[in-house]
């Protein structure tokens, strides 16, 4: 299990104090539920988790999840993906580009944006870096068209990105992410080094598994103002890039990943013989990122043995009709096959 401060427990990092009981009777209620559970899955494998999988023996991973090897299927998103910038990495040197993405939650202010900014300016790479259009409230909009300006054809800013996509194309040379669990699944099965910015609930511990037990990433250091500065993302980016150790551990990581999911696999065997006669619930925690896809995948599974989930949504930060997500979302989960969305959050 990877070690974690006390002042990094999930419900010491939920954003404003007079939030945090909430998270946390909330990660209590989660706990209690599970009892309820007859089988509980999970988006990881076995050798990702040895240590968490050995204490919980009940839990099944069946990860890393992904839509298609092909990229064929459809991935559900929140906005709308600019696809060419996969055009844009086809002329990119191999392993040359760092790409930079922070999820849909993740707000910085106007002076920690331009510190990025410039950082990867600083790195004389080529990157790719989303920024949702709420990413940075307050910053000016001359400065950013001067730095794009100045920057050229050597980075592209998205507002949205086909990710899995992006972490699997050959000329991504490492991410600059958040930490969520999704994107940690689908770097590790891609071979992907870590450069590790985690700032919400859980990314700590997700930063603290990537940097401290499978070490294939490198953690960001804000300094005393709490602003991660312009050399210190340069500076961790050649070193993250120019250690043979990670590049040898992600490579490791990346294989175990993709035995896992491959037929005769744990993960795939967890999929396979996972769901017992007579099983009638199958729950999934609250903090899970699935895709749509991945959930439909699971419910087409699932549908075999006749089972109920009780799903736990989460309204996406910014999303402006939540009315509308929950229909959208009803209309996908439920199904005469006994697959049913129970409960919301």
């Amino acid at each position: 299990m990877p070690p974690l401060h006390t002042s990094r427990l999930l419900w010491n990092n939920a954003g404003a104090p007079e939030g945090q009981p909430g998270v946390f009777q909330l990660v209590t209620r989660n706990n209690e539920a599970k009892d309820l559970a007859e089988v509980i899955v999970g988006n990881s494998f076995r050798d990702a988790e040895p240590g968490a999988f050995k204490l919980h023996p009940e839990i099944l991973p069946i990860g890393p999840l992904v839509a298609d090897l092909q990229f064929k299927k459809p991935v559900g998103h929140f906005l709308p993906e600019n696809a060419r910038c996969l055009e844009w990495l086809d002329v990119q040197p191999g392993r040359s580009v760092v790409y930079v993405a922070f999820g849909s939650f993740t707000v910085f202010s106007p002076h920690q944006f331009e510190e990025l900014a410039l950082g990867l300016e600083l790195t004389g790479r080529p990157f790719l870096w989303v920024v949702r259009p709420d990413f940075a409230a307050g910053l000016s909009k001359a400065w950013l068209d001067e730095f794009q300006h100045r920057v050229g054809g050597s980075g592209m800013i998205v507002s949205w990105c086909p990710q899995q996509q992006v972490l699997a194309h050959g000329a991504v040379a490492c991410f600059v992410s958040h930490c969520g669990w999704n994107s940690t699944m689908e770097r590790v099965r891609n071979g992907v080094p870590f450069l590790c910015w985690p700032y919400f609930t859980d990314r700590f511990q997700n930063e603290s598994y990537i940097c401290n037990m499978w070490r294939t990433g490198l953690a960001l250091e804000p300094g005393a103002d709490g602003v991660v500065t312009k050399e210190e993302l340069s500076g961790k980016v050649e070193r993250v890039l120019g250690d043979d150790g990670i590049r040898e551990r992600v490579g490791a990581l990346r294989d175990a990943a993709r035995r896992s999911i491959a037929e005769g696999g744990s993960s795939h065997q967890n999929l396979i013989r996972g769901a017992p006669q007579g099983m009638t619930h199958f729950p999934f925690p609250w903090w899970a990122e699935l895709t749509f896809t991945e959930v439909l995948n699971i419910r087409e599974w699932l549908a075999r043995f006749s089972c109920r989930i009780p799903w736990a949504v989460r309204i996406p930060h910014g999303l402006h009709s939540p009315s509308l997500f929950f229909r959208e979302s009803k209309s996908l989960l439920t199904t005469k096959q006994g697959v049913s969305m129970l409960s919301s959050v």
